[in-house]
């Protein structure tokens, strides 16, 4: 089973991981690549949240977007809006 993959989509780097790294249940790998992205992509989390945040081990955050259905009315959202949402939460930084 595919417990990752990393994209990259408009000079953004991203983490896609069902479990997010701010999970004590993420793998060691999930959470070492957590410090090496943009953005992370979840899911899991269900209701609990649609925007999160990463602290990396320099102390820096990066912002974790919940894709799954459930906080997005139950309808796929494409990359590019997406990807309109992570510029939004970086400049809020």
């Amino acid at each position: 089973m595919l417990d990752f993959a990393v994209i990259t989509f408009a000079n953004t780097v991203y983490l896609l991981c069902h479990i997010p790294p701010t999970s004590k249940d993420a793998s060691a790998k999930v959470k070492a690549l957590a410090n090496e992205v943009d953005c992370i992509l979840c899911g899991h989390v269900h209701k609990a949240w649609k925007y999160n945040s990463f602290t990396k081990r320099d102390g820096t955050t990066t912002p974790v977007i919940n894709v799954g259905c459930d906080v997005w009315n139950y309808r796929p959202v494409r990359i590019d809006k997406i990807n309109d949402q992570f510029l939004r939460l970086r400049r809020r930084k």
